[in-house]
């Protein structure tokens, strides 16, 4: 069996969000059938919805470019998303009307069985969620 499945995804501005969440989903149908896993919907609407929400953030809040990083085994699916802003995401009061946001990141991290942020590389940061099969 083999030992682990990763893919960079290209998550430019110039790429839609819809096709990046389409790589995502297709990375985790691959990852199923490889590693002989179940595929819940549970799982892959939330690898599409972290998948959606990191690379978002990493448009609006880092200049730069960005990159998504999706990685399995047999255990778990990972994200991991780079971007050049060294401020770590925080989780804010949600605004109830929509207008200012503040879901993201307490909507991943509810999700996801582990998130962590990482310094680097450079003076950017690494986004990292864990979501189990």
């Amino acid at each position: 069996m083999a030992s682990a499945k990763i893919r960079y995804v290209d998550v430019s501005d110039a790429v839609p969000l819809a096709a990046v969440r389409r790589d995502a989903l297709a990375f985790v149908t691959d990852a199923a059938r490889l590693f002989r896993r179940r595929l819940r919907s549970q799982l892959t609407e939330a690898v599409q919805l972290v998948v959606s929400e990191l690379v978002s953030n990493a448009r609006r809040h880092a200049a730069g470019p960005c990159s998504l990083r999706l990685s399995a085994d047999a255990s778990e699916v990972a994200i991991e998303v780079t971007d050049a802003n060294p401020l770590f995401p925080r989780g804010r009061a949600p605004d109830p009307t929509g207008v200012r946001g503040g879901w993201g990141w307490t909507v991943v991290s509810s999700v996801a069985e582990e998130t962590r942020v990482l310094p680097g590389p450079g003076p950017g940061k690494r986004v990292y969620a864990r979501l189990c099969w």
